[in-house]
């Protein structure tokens, strides 16, 4: 989602030898089937020991059945 995406490409920017760790969960519009997705990013700053040079790793994870889990039994609790 739109929001979500300025968020995520501010704390990647934001990567680097000052900030070395970002974490950020954010919402995508699915391709095929247009739903919305929750992905949780990891990335890493860090020098690689071979070259000198740096670089960014990271990661994406589809976390969206644990979000959806979440919210299932927050209502539940809500609607007791």
């Amino acid at each position: 989602e739109d929001e979500d995406r300025e968020a995520l490409r501010a704390a990647m920017a934001a990567l680097g030898p000052q900030n070395p760790r970002v974490s950020n969960q954010f919402r995508v519009r699915h391709a095929g089937d247009g739903s919305v997705r929750w992905i949780v990013s990891q990335g890493q700053w860090m020098q690689d020991p071979t070259t000198g040079r740096d670089k960014a790793v990271g990661l994406f994870m589809d976390v969206t059945e644990r979000v959806l889990t979440e919210d299932r039994a927050v209502h539940h609790i809500e609607d007791q």
